[in-house]
């Protein structure tokens, strides 16, 4: 196979890996910002402002929007340490963020 072809199918491969994904390549545009109205609420999902909408979060759990939109202003966590709720009291089950995966995700 010849160059050419080699790099048109990678080429594919990645672009429609991002579509398949979700994300648009440049990452920081989705970002959310402290201009956000819910900067630094957690409780984002199933609230007046974001429910499953069949198309663009069909099935996604809350803690998995940080993979395309960023961690909404939580704090950076202890290195990963699992569970969360071993040590701290204030977790965001009610929010549908379930300790410890999506403890990891955001802190």
């Amino acid at each position: 196979m010849s160059t050419g072809k080699t790099m048109a199918i990678l080429f594919v491969f990645f672009l429609m890996s991002g579509l398949f994904l979700g994300c648009d390549s440049d990452e920081d545009s989705n970002s959310l910002t402290t201009e956000h109205e819910g900067w630094g609420n957690p409780g984002c999902w199933g609230s007046d402002c974001h429910t499953d909408d069949d198309t663009h979060n069909s099935e996604l759990q809350p803690y998995e929007c940080v993979d395309c939109h960023g961690k909404n202003g939580a704090p950076d966590g202890h290195g990963g340490a699992t569970p969360c709720g071993d040590c701290h009291s204030e977790i965001h089950g009610k929010d549908g963020f379930p300790d410890p995966e999506s403890c990891n995700a955001c802190h």
